[in-house]
């Protein structure tokens, strides 16, 4: 066990070691904005990226985790690569990208007490299927979108890749700006589709009619309203604020077993 532990540690020591050699080898000591090499070695994940002003409008954003596409939320073409890619951009700052086909996705009207982002995220996919987006672009568009907060934005385009899609993308708005004001970030392209563009595909929703959603086994696609699902459950992470979770679940645990 020891030798296996000395040499686990001794390949993540050599991981790191050549990671700095390659970004080092640009000659610069950020890998963007604020972000040290350091940091982005600490983090590297997605949400930090953002929440450090290092996604931006009109950037292409590349990443190592499938959910990069949640950097669409912001207006930049984020999507997931390999590791072995990764090095490669790494070492020579390009890569290779087809130009996505883009499906539509509009969603209008206010959202009903209690329904939340990701259950317009869930019910989507539900529409699309789990593959009805290999490689493509899906567009987030209408009023409940523009009604969201970044934070609500950023859990849609974080699921797009469980459509199969490249990206995730939303236009840029008020609420965008705003949230990379908070980071100092002000200049930056703002770009949208055009009026006459074609899309490859158009899904419309009614917010106001979307209840509770839910993935049932065993695919992300296999989505249902919530309600309607009578299996029982053994354990179960709280992902939504805690208050709301606990109205949820107040009075309808019937199993002590149940873990929450």
């Amino acid at each position: 066990m020891e030798d296996k532990r000395e040499f686990l540690e001794t390949k993540d020591r050599q991981a790191r070691e050549l990671a700095l050699t390659v970004i080092a080898s640009f000659g610069t000591g950020h890998v963007g904005g604020s972000m040290s090499i350091m940091d982005a070695l600490a983090v590297l994940f997605y949400d930090a990226m953002a929440e450090t002003g290092n996604v931006r409008p009109g950037s292409v954003v590349l990443g190592t985790d499938s959910h990069t596409c949640m950097g669409g939320a912001l207006g930049a073409f984020a999507t997931g690569i390999g590791s072995a890619e990764i090095l490669g951009v790494l070492a020579t700052g390009q890569t290779w990208l087809k130009v996505p086909e883009t499906i539509r996705v509009l969603w209008q009207e206010a959202l009903p007490a209690g329904v939340m982002a990701k259950d317009i995220s869930l019910k989507t996919i539900g529409m699309i299927g789990h593959a009805g987006a290999t490689y493509k672009a899906v567009e987030y568009a209408g009023e409940t979108i523009r009604a969201l907060s970044m934070d609500e934005r950023m859990a849609i385009t974080n699921m797009a890749v469980e459509m199969g899609a490249k990206v995730g993308l939303m236009p840029v708005d008020e609420t965008t700006k705003a949230y990379l004001a908070a980071r100092g970030i002000t200049n930056y392209p703002v770009d949208a589709s055009d009026a006459d563009a074609v899309f490859c595909a158009e899904h419309r929703f009614d917010a106001s009619a979307l209840a509770p959603q839910v993935a049932c086994p065993h695919g992300v696609d296999q989505v249902t309203e919530a309600k309607t699902v009578r299996e029982p459950i053994h354990q179960a992470y709280l992902g939504s604020p805690l208050t709301v979770a606990a109205s949820a679940v107040t009075g309808r645990i019937t199993d002590p077993r149940t873990l929450l």
